[in-house]
């Protein structure tokens, strides 16, 4: 989840001039929860009405945010994927359980 999440950041941040490349992962623990905030400079990011995004890459399906908010949800997390200003951002938050409360 945080991979798929991190390579689209970077891969994104490719495609700009080398000065406007700008990747920013932020991981903190709030009470009992994961929050994992991750930030790129784009250059064009193109959304639907109903809110999904449409992917740039050639010969991708644009599965890679999707499947990252699958994750998220499989462990009861919000998921939020957003255009704020010049940045693209995911906000992640996954509830920490102790040993005792996981289930294999």
């Amino acid at each position: 989840m945080l991979a798929n999440a991190l390579d689209n950041s970077y891969e994104a941040v490719e495609a700009l001039e080398k000065n406007r490349r700008q990747v920013k992962l932020i991981i903190t623990k709030m009470s009992d929860f994961l929050l994992i905030n991750i930030s790129n400079s784009y250059n064009n990011v193109e959304q639907k009405p109903n809110g999904k995004f449409v992917t740039t890459k050639k010969n991708h399906s644009g599965l890679g945010l999707k499947n990252v908010q699958k994750a998220v949800e499989k462990y009861d997390g919000i998921y939020k994927a957003e255009v704020v200003e010049d940045k693209f951002k995911v906000k992640i938050t996954i509830p920490i359980l102790n040993s005792k409360e996981r289930s294999v």
